[in-house]
Formats: C-alpha cells, sequence, structure tokens
C-alpha cells in the first residue's frame, strides 16, 4: 500500500483545485486577501469577511476531508493538507488522477474485506447463541432448527399454512436491540403466513392459538445474508409472539 502522504497530497490537489475555479468567479479585491479598497466594481471584502470565506471553504469540503477516517489523525496528512493548499505538493494532475483511481480502488477491498470479516464473525456469534438457546431444557426445537420455548401454550387451532392471522410480536437481534414490536405501536396485527419468513411461518405450524411463545430463528430462516432494516446480514433474530386467532384459513 502507498505511503499515506502521496494519497494525501494528490487527493486534496482535487480540493484545492475546485476551490480555486470557485474563488476565480469572485472579483480581484474578493481574491486579494480583503485590502479593504473598493475595487472599481465598489466590491470589497474586509479581513473579517475573508475569514468568513475561508469557513466556508472549510465547512464546504470538510464531508470530504473526513471521509479520509483515521488517516485525519496521522500527521502526514495535515502535511500533504499544508503542501497541496500553499502549491508545493510535488504531484502532476496526471499522477494526482493515476493515484487517486488506485487509493479508490484500495479502499473498496479494504471496505469489501472487512464487511466480509465482520459476517464471519457474526455468522459464529449467531450460530452460537441459536446452539445456545436450543440447549434451553424447556425449549422445542423444528425440523429446519427454529427454536420455541412456550411462555404459555394456547387451548385453539393451530393455523394452517395459508392462514392469516392476528398477532401481537416483539422482535429483538441477539444483544437485545428492539426492531420491531406491534405491542410498542399499540395494536395487534393480522399477518398472512405466506408473506413471512420461513422461521415465522415454522413457529406457527407448532403454536395453537392462544399461545405466547419465545420464538429464536436461525439467519439462513430469517432474511439470512440480507440487510433489512436494523437487522445486519447474517442475523438470527428472536420473536415473542402472542398468537389471538386465527382470521382466515382453510
Amino acid at each position: 500500500m502507498r505511503k499515506p502522504t502521496t494519497y494525501i497530497r494528490s487527493a486534496f490537489g482535487a480540493l484545492v483545485a475546485s476551490t480555486c475555479l470557485s474563488l476565480s468567479a469572485l472579483p480581484a479585491s474578493a481574491q486579494d486577501g480583503g485590502s479593504g479598497d473598493a475595487d472599481a466594481s465598489g466590491y470589497v471584502l474586509n479581513a473579517e469577511e475573508t475569514r468568513d470565506l475561508a469557513v466556508f471553504f472549510a465547512a464546504l469540503y470538510r464531508n470530504q476531508i473526513m471521509s479520509a477516517g483515521p488517516l485525519v489523525d496521522d500527521p502526514n496528512f495535515l502535511i500533504g493538507l499544508e503542501a497541496a493548499l500553499l502549491g508545493t505538493a510535488d504531484i502532476s494532475d496526471e499522477e494526482y488522477r493515476t493515484q487517486l483511481t488506485a487509493l479508490s480502488k484500495e479502499m473498496t477491498a479494504a471496505h469489501v474485506a472487512q464487511q466480509d470479516y465482520d459476517n464471519e464473525v457474526r455468522i459464529i456469534e449467531q450460530t452460537r447463541w441459536i446452539a445456545e438457546k436450543r440447549n434451553n431444557p424447556d425449549a422445542a426445537v423444528t425440523r429446519s432448527g427454529v427454536v420455541l420455548v412456550y411462555q404459555s401454550e394456547g387451548l385453539g387451532e393451530v393455523p394452517p399454512p395459508d392462514a392469516t392471522v392476528k398477532v401481537h410480536y416483539h422482535g429483538t437481534l441477539s444483544d437485545g436491540t428492539v426492531f420491531v414490536s406491534s405491542i410498542n405501536r399499540g395494536p395487534a396485527e393480522t399477518l398472512a403466513l405466506p408473506d413471512l419468513i420461513d422461521g415465522w411461518r415454522e413457529a406457527m405450524a407448532s403454536m395453537p392459538v392462544g399461545s405466547v411463545v419465545d420464538v429464536y430463528i436461525p439467519a439462513d430462516l430469517a432474511y439470512r445474508d440480507r440487510r433489512t432494516g436494523a437487522i445486519p446480514p447474517h442475523s438470527a433474530i428472536a420473536f415473542r409472539i402472542h398468537l389471538l386467532e386465527i382470521v382466515e384459513g382453510d
């Protein structure tokens, strides 16, 4: 990987070029540091206004600067930034474009590698979490691996696979983070089982009406490798489900 100073000098060459182009649109008196004397057009910037203009441009490019992430804390970052701002950076426009393209590719590759690593760690953690739930002596486990712990078992019918049901539910991640809750919203909800994730359908096949069940769903029976709202990829999830009634079903 190239040294950060090389990247910073080149990256901020573009920033300075853009700033200079913007400044070139101002009257000459606005570009000369604010002498306080009006030019032929009568336009002038005093010292305070010149500082305000500098703040404006700094704010304008702040997000781009901060996108460098940890490099912002590297002393070489400031050295490269100063060189670019003073016009002393020893890099041509062609070198700048070449190195910036290479940097972009490397940062993308690093981001992908970090995502892959995070996913691998999450898969291991989530698999371990589901295994712990299966070891609960009160747990029932479906053929596909959904874990059910009955808080109370109802005496009604079990909904058929194509049923529409009325339920209350409270969904959490393995760390307890709530990502959805009809209980928090208030009214119970009516859901069509064919529209639900596999883990929900499997749980419902073992729940008589009136049951309150804690359901632990492995990632491959939930949202798999997709990020869904607040649910990260490869996440096992949990629901407390209260099956209130079967609204429709054969």
